[in-house]
């Protein structure tokens, strides 16, 4: 008797009854999300180039992705009620459609990340991160990848993410291709996790909370109960001052570090912008940032090179 895992097709799972196209409309106000990277949304937001993407992708996931998917437990108001509840809350904060979620081996440590196409995309999760994080920690990772889906991410990432497999299949000048994508998409990709990080903050509503879930991510299993989060920050702050030859390492990298998301996410969460979008009211003499002091700070976070 063959017992061998079945591994079903992207359009096999969208057939089964995934919710299509549940990110935002590409010309919805979507506040949160970093200026650049949805200028450049917009652009990359036409037929032709979303056909060719999600074949792409959609190929390269049944390879890759596939099998773990198959395997995978999916996540519903039956199987793993309080985490549903929580992904319910994230998606319904950012007016999108709840993402087809599991719990995945092929996920590592504590984290969560989302792949796919429009057509159909999925946020696979660790089963660490359901037992390490309490709920409101979950909010913020679960909103970031929500934020993803909302702003119509997944399909870039999921290709960024195959390039340099794609380059090595091409004898001689395939590296160099890849390269010449990667390189520009590196620089997009980190400007949306910034704005996955914003829609991250809207979900769980305390930056404390939400630098706390990033350090977790960072830590694994370290315990950060007692580690002063300012002091943290101020250490890493020196060394990238006085580590210029670091700083080109950073090209290669798809997310900005963990410091910097931190930091940039103190900026928002001090912002006219944020308390515009999550409605809280604004404490009495506080002094918030406008848009264009908010994203100006945050552009001088982040980048690499002068």
């Amino acid at each position: 008797m063959n017992s061998a895992i079945k591994c079903p097709s992207f359009e096999e799972y969208v057939s089964q009854g995934a919710k299509p196209r549940s990110r935002l409309n590409v010309n919805e106000s979507v506040e949160f999300a970093h200026p650049i990277d949805a200028t450049i949304i917009k652009v990359l937001d036409n037929k032709l180039i979303n056909e060719l993407f999600s074949k792409y992708v959609g190929a390269c996931v049944d390879l890759t992705e596939g099998l773990a998917l198959a395997s995978s437990i999916k996540v519903d108001e039956n199987s793993q009620p309080e985490l549903y509840a929580v992904l319910n809350e994230c998606a319904d904060k950012l007016g999108i459609d709840v993402p087809y979620t599991v719990i995945s081996r092929s996920v590592p440590g504590i984290n969560a990340q989302t792949v796919g196409t429009d057509e159909f995309s999925y946020i696979a999760i660790s089963s660490l991160l359901n037992m390490l994080l309490s709920v409101e920690e979950q909010k913020f990772v679960l909103g970031h990848e929500c934020g993803h889906v909302a702003l119509g991410h997944v399909v870039y990432h999921t290709a960024l993410r195959t390039i340099g497999n794609f380059g090595n299949l091409i004898p001689v000048v395939g590296a160099a291709i890849a390269a010449t994508i990667q390189y520009p998409l590196n620089a997009w990709s980190r400007k949306s996790e910034i704005s996955a990080d914003r829609a991250g903050l809207i979900c769980c509503g305390d930056v404390a909370t939400a630098k706390k879930a990033l350090l977790k991510l960072e830590a694994g299993f370290m315990n950060i109960d007692k580690l002063d989060v300012d002091d943290y920050l101020e250490n890493t702050r020196k060394f990238r001052q006085g580590n210029a030859l670091g700083k080109f390492t950073e090209l290669f990298y798809e997310h900005p570090i963990i410091p910097k998301r931190m930091e940039a996410l103190d900026l928002f969460a001090n912002s006219e912008k944020y308390y515009r979008i999550s409605g809280q009211e604004i404490p009495e003499g506080k002094r918030l940032l406008s848009d264009k002091e908010l994203e100006k700070r945050t552009n001088e976070i982040i980048k690499i090179l002068l």
